[in-house]
Order: C-alpha cells, then sequence, then structure tokens
C-alpha cells in the first residue's frame, strides 16, 4: 500500500474499532512486517500451464531461466473464458468448468475450493501505456497446501482477518463497511466475516501486443480448485506524429506514454511495433527519421546551466538499427522574437535536417512570418547552421505555416495566413536556393496536412472536411468529411503519408488516436492501427458518465471536439462501444456535462447546453423534457448537471448562475423535474431567496445524490465551496473540510463530485482529485492527476477514471491507470 493512504487506514481501523467496539477491519494490518512481500517479476515471460505440478518448493520460488527469458506464451482463450462476468462478481465463472474435477496423482478428485479470485485491478480485459503493471484482489483463505497461481507462478497473499461481504464494496483505504454512515440502505445490508487474504503481483516489463494472464488457485499436487480467471493486458503505442519509410513499409515516430513519450517503429505490414521509452527524460518539440542512418532526430528546447536566460534549440539522435546511446549532436541558440509552430525535417538521403518555424517580428506583436533553418548532420561543417529561407514580413514571402512536410527536392507548407492578402495556400520552398513559389494559392481548408503523390506534382491534402488530391491549382475530394465512415470523422490531423504499396493514404489523428487508412480509389476509411481498447465510435470529449449497477455498461455523453456529440454505451467486459444517439440536431456543438440513467426504465437524462434530452437507451429515440423556451414550471438560463432521484421519480438539475450585469441579484438553483408528470413541470427545490436556508447558490457544476436521498450534496465553482442541500427543506449548509484551501477557493476549477461506494467519502475532481470524509470533515487524500474529469467507483476498491479521450480503471493505492475504453 502507497505510503500516501498509510494514515487513511489508520483512521479507517479507528472508526471501524469504535463502530464495532473492538474487532478486526476488512482493512490491511498496520502491521505488515510478518507478511511476505508481493510477488515481483524481471521478466517479461509467463507460463500459462497453469495445471502443471507446483509441488517442487525450488521450481516455485525460482522460476527457470527458460521461464524468464522466453516471450510469454499466448493462447487463444477458450469459450468460457470471454463470458461476461457475473453481477456479485466480475470475475466469478464457477458454473463454466463444471466439465469433470480434476484429479491428484492417486487418482482422488481434488477439494473443491469454496469461493472465487477477485481482481480489483486492473480490469478483464484492458491496455496499459507503460511497460509494468500491479495486479491486486482478495481470494478466500486457502487450505493448507494450497497456492494462488498467475500463469503458473506461486502468489504471496497478504492476510487480512476478516473481510466483509456486502452488496456495496466499500472504498479500500478510506472505511470498511462498518463504518458507514446508518442510511436505510446500508441497515439493509448482511454483513457476513470471512477470512480472507489480499494478493498482490508485479510486472514489471509488460510486454507489447496482447498478454494473457491466468489467475487459478490449485490444491498441494498442483491440481486446479477454481476455474482460470483469464485476464488480458495490451501495451501498444501508436505515433500519430510520425515518418513513413517506404522502403522498410514503418512509420516511426513519437507516442506519448503513460508518463511521457515514447519512441514508436510501427511495421504496417505485421502490425509489430517497437518501442522505446528512453526519450522519456527530455520534452520533444519535434522528430522526424533519417533514413539513410536509421535514426531517430528530436528536438528539445531548453537552458543552459552557463547561461540560464537563454533558450537552446538542442537536437538529439536515437539510433534505431544500432545498440548505440542516444546522443545529443547540435545545439544553437534560439533567436529572438518568439517561436510559435516549430516542424523537424529530414532529408532521407542527404546529411540535412531542416526546421520550419513561425517567428513573430515582434515579440509582443501579432505579425508572424516564416523562417527556415538548415543543419548540416554529418559533422564536418566549421558553420552546420544557416538560414535557407525567410519570409520578409511586408512582401509576398511574408506566410506563416500550418504544417511543412519534406518531398525530393522542396519543402512543401500549408500557410494558414499570408500577411500581404489574408488568404491561406500551398508553397513550397526549394532545398537548393530556398526560392518561394507558390503550388494553390487560394487553396483554403483550415487544419490541411499534405502528402507527396507518386508523382511531383501530385499532392494530397488531408483536413477537417475530407481529402482532397491537387494538380496545381486543381483539387478533387476523394473523401469527405460527411460522409458515413463509421464514425472516423477527423478531429486532430498530425501526419500524412502516401502507402503506394496499398494505395492507401495513411493518417494519423492524435484526437483519436489511431492510423487511419483511406483508399485512393474508393475514398472508404478503416482504422488500420489503434492501441485504445473495444472497437466503435471513438471517445474524444468525453464529459459525463453513467455505470448500470451490474458493472456490465457504462454510458458515456461525449462533447464531440470536432465531431458530432454523440452517447455511447461502453461494454465494460470489452470495452466496446455502441453509438445510441447523435446529440447534435441543429448544427453546433454545445457542452453536454451531465448524464444519469434509470435502469428501471431503460432510460438516459443528457443535459445538452440549456436543454436535457430523454434518450430511449435501446433504440436512441431522444425527447427534449426542459429548455428555456417552454414554461413548464420554474424558468432558468442554463443547465450544468443532473442526477436520477428513483427513490421520488424525478431528476435534480443544476441550474448554475450565469453571471449577468443586467441581473446581478440573480443565484443558481436546484430544481426537480417530476417524470411522473406529462409535462415535466419544473420545481424550485433550493434557491436563495425563493426556498431554504443559508448561502446563495453560484456556478454549480457538481452533484452527488446519497441512496437514502434526503439530502444532495452541491459543489460550487465560483463560492469555492460544497454545500449538503436538504431534500425537503431546501436549506443549504456549507460543508468545512479540512481542505478549504485545496481545491475549495473562489473560482477554482472544480469538474464534478461523487460519492465513494459506501458513501462515506465525497470524491472532488478539480486539477486532481480530493476526497473528503463526510463524518469527520477530513479531507485524507489527493491524486494529483490533472487529465481525470471525475471518478466513478467501480468493483472492489477501484475507481473509474473519465476522461477526454477514453474512460480508464484507476488503483487508488498504486495510482496506476489501464484503459478500458478508447
Amino acid at each position: 500500500m502507497s505510503t500516501q493512504f498509510s494514515y487513511l487506514t489508520i483512521i479507517a481501523l479507528a472508526v471501524f474499532l469504535t463502530a464495532c467496539g473492538g474487532g478486526s477491519s476488512t482493512e490491511k494490518s498496520p502491521d505488515l512486517g510478518s507478511n511476505p512481500p508481493p510477488v515481483v517479476r524481471d521478466d517479461t515471460g509467463s507460463n500459462n500451464d497453469s495445471d502443471s505440478s507446483n509441488s517442487d518448493e525450488e521450481e516455485q520460488d525460482s522460476p527457470s531461466e527458460e521461464t524468464q527469458n522466453d516471450p510469454p506464451t499466448v493462447s487463444e482463450p477458450e469459450e468460457e473464458a470471454e463470458e461476461p462476468a457475473s453481477d456479485d462478481d466480475e470475475n466469478s465463472e464457477t458454473e463454466q468448468g463444471e466439465e469433470e474435477p480434476s484429479q491428484d496423482n492417486d487418482g482422488t478428485p481434488a477439494e473443491q475450493f469454496d469461493g472465487d479470485v477477485a481482481v480489483h485491478f486492473p480490469w478483464r480485459s484492458s491496455t496499459v501505456t507503460g511497460s509494468s503493471l500491479t495486479f491486486r484482489g482478495e481470494v478466500p483463505a486457502l487450505p493448507p497446501g494450497y497456492q494462488l497461481l498467475i500463469n503458473g507462478e506461486p502468489v504471496e497473499l497478504i492476510e487480512t482477518p476478516v473481510s466483509t461481504a456486502s452488496a456495496k464494496p466499500g472504498l479500500s483505504g478510506y472505511h470498511s463497511h462498518a463504518s458507514m454512515k446508518s442510511t436505510a440502505a446500508a441497515s439493509e445490508e448482511v454483513i457476513v466475516p470471512q477470512a480472507t487474504s489480499r494478493w498482490e503481483y508485479i510486472e514489471q516489463e509488460v510486454a507489447t501486443g496482447v498478454v494473457e494472464y491466468v489467475i487459478q488457485v490449485v490444491d498441494a499436487n498442483g491440481n486446479p480448485a477454481t476455474p482460470e480467471n483469464l485476464v488480458k493486458v495490451e501495451r501498444k503505442l501508436v505515433p500519430t506524429s510520425f515518418d513513413f519509410d517506404p522502403v522498410s513499409r514503418r512509420l516511426v515516430g513519437l507516442a506519448g506514454g503513460q508518463t511521457g513519450m515514447e519512441l514508436v517503429d510501427l511495421d504496417v505490414v505485421t502490425g509489430s511495433t517497437t518501442q522505446d521509452d528512453s526519450i522519456m527524460t527530455s520534452i520533444p518539440v519535434g522528430s522526424c527519421h533519417k533514413r539513410d542512418t536509421d535514426e531517430l532526430i528530436y528536438l528539445t528546447v531548453g537552458h543552459s546551466q552557463s547561461d540560464p536566460e537563454s533558450t537552446y534549440f538542442v537536437f538529439h539522435r536515437a539510433p534505431l538499427s544500432s545498440d548505440a546511446d542516444q546522443s545529443v549532436f547540435h545545439t544553437q541558440p534560439q533567436p529572438d522574437g518568439g517561436n510559435q509552430e516549430l516542424a523537424l525535417l529530414c532529408d532521407p538521403t542527404r546529411s540535412r535536417v531542416y526546421l520550419v518555424v513561425n517567428r513573430h517580428f515582434f515579440a509582443e506583436a501579432d505579425e508572424r512570418f516564416s523562417i527556415v533553418y538548415e543543419l548540416d548532420t554529418s559533422g564536418n561543417q566549421d558553420e552546420p547552421w544557416s538560414t535557407l529561407f525567410q519570409g520578409d514580413l511586408w512582401k509576398d514571402e511574408g506566410i506563416a505555416f500550418n504544417q511543412a512536410t519534406l518531398a525530393e527536392d522542396h519543402i512543401l507548407i500549408y500557410a494558414n495566413q499570408h500577411e500581404v492578402t489574408g488568404k491561406r495556400g500551398i508553397y513550397r520552398i526549394s532545398l537548393e536556393d530556398g526560392e518561394l513559389e507558390s503550388v494553390a494559392l487560394d487553396y483554403d481548408e483550415f487544419g490541411t496536412m499534405i502528402a507527396q503523390g507518386s508523382e511531383p506534382e501530385e499532392l494530397y491534402t488531408v483536413h477537417f472536411e475530407g481529402v482532397d488530391i491537387l494538380n496545381g491549382e486543381v483539387h478533387t475530394r476523394i473523401s469527405d468529411q460527411d460522409e458515413d465512415h463509421d464514425f472516423l470523422y477527423f478531429d486532430q490531423i498530425r501526419g500524412a503519408a502516401l502507402d503506394r504499396e496499398e494505395n492507401r493514404l495513411l493518417v494519423g489523428d492524435s484526437g483519436l488516436n489511431l492510423i487511419m487508412g483511406i483508399d485512393l480509389d474508393t475514398g472508404a476509411r478503416e482504422a488500420v492501427f489503434s492501441p485504445g481498447q473495444g472497437v466503435g465510435p471513438k471517445l474524444l470529449a468525453a464529459r459525463a458518465m453513467a455505470v448500470a449497477s451490474d458493472f456490465q455498461s457504462a454510458y458515456v455523453i461525449d462533447d464531440g471536439g470536432n465531431t458530432p456529440e454523440k452517447l455511447v454505451r461502453i461494454n465494460l467486459d470489452t470495452g466496446d462501444r455502441d453509438l445510441i444517439a447523435i446529440l447534435r440536431d441543429d448544427g453546433f456543438n454545445q457542452s453536454a456535462p451531465g448524464l444519469a440513467l434509470d435502469e428501471t426504465e431503460g432510460l438516459l437524462y443528457a443535459v445538452r447546453g440549456n436543454s436535457i434530452y430523454r434518450i430511449d437507451g435501446e433504440n436512441g429515440d431522444m425527447e427534449i423534457i426542459a429548455s428555456p423556451d417552454d414554461v413548464r414550471g420554474a424558468a432558468y438560463t442554463y443547465l450544468s448537471q443532473v442526477v436520477f432521484d428513483e427513490a421520488n421519480q424525478r431528476l435534480l438539475v443544476a441550474a448554475p448562475l450565469l453571471l449577468n450585469d443586467d441581473d446581478p441579484s440573480d443565484s443558481g438553483a436546484i430544481l426537480a423535474i417530476d417524470l411522473n408528470d406529462e409535462d415535466y413541470t419544473r420545481t424550485v427545490i433550493s434557491k436563495a431567496g425563493v426556498k431554504g436556508e443559508g448561502a446563495t447558490l453560484n456556478t454549480v457544476n457538481g452533484l452527488a445524490l446519497p441512496s437514502d436521498g434526503g439530502i444532495l450534496y452541491v459543489g460550487d465553482q465560483y463560492a469555492g465551496a460544497i454545500y449538503e442541500i436538504d431534500l425537503e427543506t431546501g436549506d443549504r449548509t456549507a460543508l468545512t473540510p479540512s481542505c478549504n484551501l485545496l481545491g475549495l477557493q473562489e473560482d477554482e476549477s472544480l469538474k464534478a463530485i461523487a460519492l465513494s461506494a459506501d458513501e462515506s467519502v465525497l470524491m472532488m475532481t478539480w486539477e486532481g482529485t480530493t476526497f473528503i470524509d463526510l463524518e469527520s470533515g477530513e479531507c485524507v487524500n489527493h491524486i494529483n492527476d490533472f487529465s481525470a474529469h471525475r471518478l466513478i467507483p467501480a468493483r472492489g476498491d477501484s475507481l473509474f477514471s473519465l476522461e477526454l479521450k477514453g474512460l480508464y480503471l484507476l488503483d487508488p493505492e498504486t495510482l496506476e491507470k489501464v484503459i478500458v475504453s478508447q
């Protein structure tokens, strides 16, 4: 357990002992000195033969040299292993392996183990971007001689004297179930003491591609006592900004890893990747592949220790086909005037690298122009750095580039601004003399990425509206963004190259996190290489989520980024995403921050802009049940969040204050929409001067409803406060947690609030997530993760982390994350 949670465990233990008059907590004992450490693997090898004998203790403790050095054996799982988990346990598969009990060497059937192995982290099928991964879970106490194995290797257990079994798993490290607040829902739980053991298994080097981990209990003779529990983990990155090597058919570039940038070499024929995380020590601002020397050249911007006031361009080389170490081969003082976009281009046959930058003519002026530097990489020149081209701000050369690519004897530039004409267009700069000439002067498609065609005059351009083929001033649309391309709408185009062998254009999109293939004959699009988890529409700007109680499905509303807003359903076992509905009905994207689920009726309620949509979860039928234009009850101007109050069959909605100088007395409100009323009438639940006593609500953007339904927790961003609202009286009471200066200051960037599984902890997501103990008012922990939009309880002690580009599973003890769907 991480040190940041140690004091939290002591608090939980004290509360548990107080509630029970002394006794054992579900949490790990504070004194773990006598417990053996978790198994730590130093290799990528694995042994999937879980039926092999483990009676030889020496072989159990020290895997063979062959096991350590060989790559993992990945087998196709049986049909039974792919069945969804039961409602009670994501990994419960006891009904699938009943063909015939195993027998030991005497022919005696093995004693069946009464219980299943719970895996709290990672998810059954997930993707990891880093190289190491910690598996965590629980298993009931084992009979003498029994062992827990992962891929045939024994896992040491961490004993916990008592565990509690209830319908609502607690949040590990916060509170035991016995310390739950005495709500009606909590009093109905059946708490059954049962001896358990926690287990941890650390894989230091997760192999690239899909790796299967078989988790199973065996008896003293190595006979399986439980069905196989299969967890699949994939580790793969795709460089969406890349150079394409047409000779060896591979993409080379940088991709974002869990803690930084990794060098990725992707074979477009086999799909295999080679990854190197050594670039994580710096922050590259550009990279390119030197084909003649087979090395990645990348650029960073840094400061000299001897001259901390100046900045430098620092050029690195990372060999790809040799064992040589990375090295810095050139540093260059950065010219004054400021830089914006940077593009690094490698000549594939000559010892030249080109750096294209946008320069400010004056540091604080809006005027910009492009400049191209040339760097000799041979090491034979006394002055390797020179200027190939510099635009004259006041003449035709005064262009500001948006994207640059290297052709055979010139640099192609898409200029998003011409300082004289104000138009966008495509230009080329000669590598011989630096002369500038126009290619398509009036070509105006924002976000254009250029790829060289088969002939010198043939160009392909990729942009938000589609794909064009250009020949001089003539251009033809060959793939339209508005056509049905199975959700493959461009979002953030980062790279493009012609793959002549397959007659396709390869396009890297960092928003979609994939390499897309576009057939040049038909314009059809396909996801050629995608490192995410699951298939279906990509998550681009996920803002809100609701999770089914059986943890089989999650529903996500996506703002869409540069694509239409949508509501998708995620299969939490596979990560697959199904489109339920397209929400954009007026041609413009709007904020969509709230989503609520009525499981009984199969309905979803989504906040989009200033309206609430009622959506059928099966067929996607939509109806707007609330808008500022209707007169069905309480008036409002904007909505931010919604929760479903099942007991009262109503929606509780946050109507935040819109700061309006014309009406400074206006304030935020909590409204209720009666779902039994065919007119969906709105009433005020709490609003200063209208209903309830206490503080005035301002920009409310977070709601959390406990299961008893008597109170509502409200997060107010502008006021920098969290309130507890009595739903009967409307009274508003401010919480005063110990971390008032951490995420609860005026106008902090509060994103969302949510309750832990046992409802004893409020999770406040802002620049990270702060955990507030609702009984003591203590802020018991803070996770410094800026990417999470909101955290939602998952099974066991794990948490779902909803982020813009995907859904992740977070281990709150190790702070590791795996991709559930992306």
